[in-house]
């Protein structure tokens, strides 16, 4: 597997718990995307919503670039030659319903059998379980290979209940302070409870070498295959999120959402 952090340590706490810390920004950063986010925000009509998914292909460009100034360079002092790929808001607005995102899996960007894809979130307030932050089950992305994309199954979601009781574990986190993740590490977030917007800044990265993959099945076709494409950097800020992509067609998977049984579960300390 393709080393993913500089560091030796960081490297191994991410293969085996898929997940680790890095503080990137400085509290005087941290109020500069603040105040970059709130002059561009848009009128919020859900409980949770994401750049990525906005209708405006100029807002979303505008985001992309920000964060990417922002995280960029700190995350090449993180992780062993990985590019940017997008990078967007995610934000939970408060005394609104719809603002919890329950378990998943985030969408395969490159071929994780021999190399890994990460996420990174950083709020721009401090987080915990009250407002909306980051839990986790540590160690899932190892449990089952799984393709994923939008509108694709979730084999998790069966077993949720065991999940969220046995395993889930809540990660509180400072403001400029992030958890880099794997893509496949099964997580969630609650809702926000409290009376602030939790807004988080967001990037993918993947090697800097990685030929970037979307996955797409068609929607409300239980028995479609999978499809696979390869695609560009650009494609988050110039495609739809949820249409067919406009890459080049690499093919149909076979046996690409596997069911997921208990016993495939680790096991539990007593």
């Amino acid at each position: 597997m393709r080393r993913v952090f500089r560091a030796a340590e960081h490297n191994e706490t991410f293969l085996t718990e898929g997940a680790v810390l890095a503080q990137l920004l400085t509290e005087e950063e941290v109020l500069e995307l603040q105040r970059f986010y709130w002059s561009e925000a848009p009128s919020p009509e859900l409980g949770f919503h994401a750049t990525m998914f906005s209708d405006d292909a100029q807002y979303r460009a505008r985001v992309d670039a920000k964060i990417k100034e922002y995280l960029g360079p700190r995350l090449a002092m993180f992780l062993d030659d990985y590019r940017c790929v997008v990078g967007n808001f995610v934000v939970k607005e408060h005394s609104r319903s719809g603002s919890e995102v329950s378990l998943h899996q985030d969408w395969t960007f490159v071929d994780e059998r021999s190399m890994r894809s990460v996420n990174v979130w950083c709020p721009l307030i401090d987080t915990d379980a009250s407002n909306g932050g980051q839990s986790i089950f540590k160690g899932s992305h190892r449990i089952v290979d799984v393709l994923r994309g939008p509108y694709f199954p979730n084999p998790f979601v069966t077993h949720a209940e065991t999940i969220v009781e046995k395993y889930l574990m809540d990660v509180p986190l400072r403001a400029g302070q992030a958890i880099i993740y794997d893509h496949a590490l099964v997580h969630a977030t609650p809702p926000n409870r409290s009376r602030q917007t939790r807004v988080a800044a967001n990037m993918v990265l993947v090697p800097t070498e990685a030929q970037l993959l979307h996955c797409y099945l068609e929607p409300g076709a239980p028995r479609a295959r999978p499809e696979l494409f390869a695609i560009d950097d650009d494609f988050f800020l110039h495609n739809k999120i949820g249409d067919r992509p406009g890459g080049r067609f690499l093919g149909y998977v076979d046996h690409a959402i596997p069911t997921l049984t208990l016993d495939q579960l680790p096991l539990v300390p007593a």
